[in-house]
């Protein structure tokens, strides 16, 4: 699988080296936090 994503990648560098690959890679970074705090939640709850 990263395999594929990194293949994925450097095709959209190629195809379009004037946009800003980044935005592929924030979504992960936000989602985790978001995780944690639902678990967090979850936690209280059960408390």
């Amino acid at each position: 699988m990263a395999i594929a994503r990194g293949r994925e990648f450097y095709h959209r560098l190629a195809a379009a080296p004037k946009k800003r690959p980044t935005p592929a890679f924030i979504p992960k970074s936000q989602t985790l936090p978001i995780i944690r705090s639902r678990k967090r939640l979850q936690r209280a709850e059960n408390r």
